[in-house]
């Protein structure tokens, strides 16, 4: 009898453990993209690591209310971008019934040699924002977002600014998101290479 406990309890705590949520927080700007998974209190996954990482604890920043992107940053090319968008719709695309996106920021500012052609980057860019708030909202349940387009007439290239902390259970995650991590560290290997 005292076997059936055990088992029992092993099993309750492996359901938990796998019905329990995974925070993931991805962010692309000029420094480039960064990942952070964390489970719990636990960081289990950063890219890239950390330079430099020391043995002796830090000690903590303070927690701000809002985080937004820094308003002297620029975001980084459009360009080295795309491909990490492309992973990013596909495992969303599997797993849009099982995750939450708590907060997303995608910050588009269009710029060109050319005026006529920022301005005409803006406006197509503005209306892909409209076209696409709404699929978004129907396909997952989005807590936060701020979605915003500019236009620059005197940098000479578009930029971009994303932020995305999303939440899913690890059960979910381990059925749908563990060909898209391999595929992800492939493109990122490619790409240094």
């Amino acid at each position: 009898m005292n076997g059936w406990l055990w088992l029992a309890l092993v099993l309750l705590l492996l359901v938990l453990l796998l019905a329990s949520r995974l925070k993931a927080r991805a962010e692309y700007d000029e420094d480039g993209f960064r990942i952070t998974v964390r489970f719990g209190l636990l960081t289990v996954f950063r890219y890239p690591g950390r330079a430099g990482a020391k043995t002796e604890k830090t000690p903590r920043k303070p927690k701000k209310k809002k985080e937004k992107p820094a308003k002297g940053k620029k975001g980084g090319k459009l360009s080295d971008i795309q491909e990490i968008f492309s992973i990013i719709a596909d495992t969303l695309g599997k797993l849009k019934r099982k995750l939450r996106v708590d907060d997303l920021v995608l910050w588009y500012c269009s710029a060109s040699s050319d005026p006529a052609s920022a301005a005409l980057a803006f406006g197509s860019a503005s209306a892909a924002v409209s076209l696409l708030t709404a699929p978004l909202e129907r396909a997952f349940r989005i807590r936060k977002r701020d979605i915003r387009t500019a236009v620059s007439f005197t940098d000479t290239e578009p930029t971009v600014i994303l932020k995305l902390c999303i939440s899913l259970s690890l059960f979910a995650l381990l059925c749908a998101a563990l060909p898209a991590v391999l595929h992800f560290f492939k493109a990122m290997k490619a790409r240094d290479n």
